[in-house]
């Protein structure tokens, strides 16, 4: 567990109003975790950003949920497109197609 939390403390802190605020989207890594077919949990976008932090992840929470006590641990990869966005004199924000 020591080492699941060094890897998403350093991962890079982003909010989800950054991502809005700034078009900041970006392609990631999202781990979800049930129980008996119920979602328990989900990674956050900015927190697994490479391959090597996802698999590295991946193997921690299978370790730490395993199969055999009714949990499943998946990975998928989430690609976006990139958007540029322009603050106006308003204070609004636009997004550039």
């Amino acid at each position: 567990m020591q080492d699941l939390c060094y890897i998403l403390e350093n991962s890079p802190r982003r909010t989800a109003l950054d991502y809005w605020r700034h078009g900041m989207e970006e392609d990631h890594y999202e781990i979800k975790v049930l129980y008996h077919l119920e979602h328990l949990f989900t990674t956050h976008p900015a927190s697994l950003t490479t391959r090597e932090q996802a698999s590295t992840v991946l193997r921690l929470l299978e370790q730490r949920f395993p199969a055999y006590e009714g949990y499943r641990v998946l990975m998928s990869f989430v690609q976006t497109r990139r958007r540029d966005t322009v603050r106006s004199p308003d204070g609004s924000i636009r997004v550039i197609e």
